[in-house]
């Protein structure tokens, strides 16, 4: 959230969560004022996400429990942000 300067992570949205109460809980943390650039890694796979924001400084790792096997990324923002470069890659064994 460009207006909060937050990043969150809805696990709510993660798939199958209603195994536990409190699985689908919201996690948000606040950027520093002084960030202009934010530099975010998001590290994906079938059953994890790991989004790592400023050199590490900021990182959720989140077991994910997808109920569809597309392989689908959506990065949303309510406010206009610009994706300066994006670099996809894929890991395999």
């Amino acid at each position: 959230n460009a207006v909060e300067r937050t990043i969150t992570v809805l696990r709510p949205l993660a798939g199958n969560i209603d195994f536990h109460a409190r699985f689908p809980s919201i996690q948000k943390v606040v950027v520093d004022d002084d960030i202009k650039v934010l530099d975010v890694e998001l590290l994906v796979d079938n059953s994890s996400v790991e989004i790592l924001a400023q050199n590490g400084t900021i990182a959720f790792t989140n077991q994910i429990f997808p109920v569809d096997t597309r392989n689908i990324l959506s990065i949303t923002s309510e406010r206009n942000i610009k994706i300066i470069e994006a670099t996809f890659s894929e890991i395999t064994e």
